[in-house]
């Protein structure tokens, strides 16, 4: 009697073993099987593309986005703003209709003078002027103002136009040691050493005296 209990414990456990191995195995199968599900894109993700006329098989210098990201200004405000630059330009403040123009330079406007700088923290004659031609033209300036004067096309004072360079030679320096980016009626943009990003008459006193020539690095209608 014993001998047949014997018998059937061990029949009952190996169909048990059996059994384990198989539901064991499934389960094995089903998770090597479960498919892994792709990685989430990330809200608002995105490709970050070089900067405007970069260029990278020239190595030349161009302003990062920050410095091109230029914030728009309400309605309300442009219309303010269109006397301060129509006085700044000493034109008639009904012509003053460029909001671009308004918004960029009241972006720039007082920003300080620091040599090699290129952004709202300060910001050299030289990066004004590639950061301005960059944003306006699509232009890829030289990093320095010496290299904008060479790499300019040389043109009178009399055929000045907008978007065109100009350049001086200060400090006594044999070589151009500053640039700004001519606006209208003698009136050109720059970063002064003394006063950061501003607005001056090529008909100043200083400025003829330091007055180097002028460039065009753009195309002209």
């Amino acid at each position: 009697m014993n001998k047949l209990l014997l018998i059937i414990l061990l029949s009952v456990l190996a169909s048990s073993c059996s059994f384990l191995k198989k539901t064991t195995g499934k389960q094995t199968a089903a998770a090597v099987s479960k498919p892994v599900a792709a990685p989430k894109k990330e809200a608002g993700s995105k490709i970050i593309a070089p900067p405007v006329g970069s260029d990278a098989s020239t190595g030349i210098p161009n302003p990062t986005d920050e410095v091109t990201n230029v914030p728009k200004i309400a309605p309300e405000m442009l219309y303010d703003l269109q006397f301060k630059y129509a006085i700044l330009l000493d034109i008639p403040v009904e012509t003053m209709l460029n909001h671009k123009f308004i918004e960029f330079m009241e972006g720039w406007y007082g920003t300080k003078y620091k040599m090699g700088g290129l952004d709202k923290s300060g910001i050299d004659c030289s990066g004004f002027a590639l950061t301005y031609m960059s944003y306006f033209y699509n232009v890829s300036l030289p990093r320095s103002s010496v290299e904008q004067y060479h790499f300019a096309t040389p043109i009178s004072k009399s055929e000045l136009k907008e978007g065109d360079l100009v350049f001086f030679k200060i400090a006594r320096k044999k070589e151009v040691s500053h640039v700004g980016v001519y606006l209208t009626n003698g009136k050109f943009a720059h970063a002064s050493t003394s006063n950061g990003v501003i607005i001056s008459d090529l008909n100043e006193p200083y400025y003829l005296q330091h007055f180097a020539g002028c460039g065009r690095a753009v195309n002209s209608n």
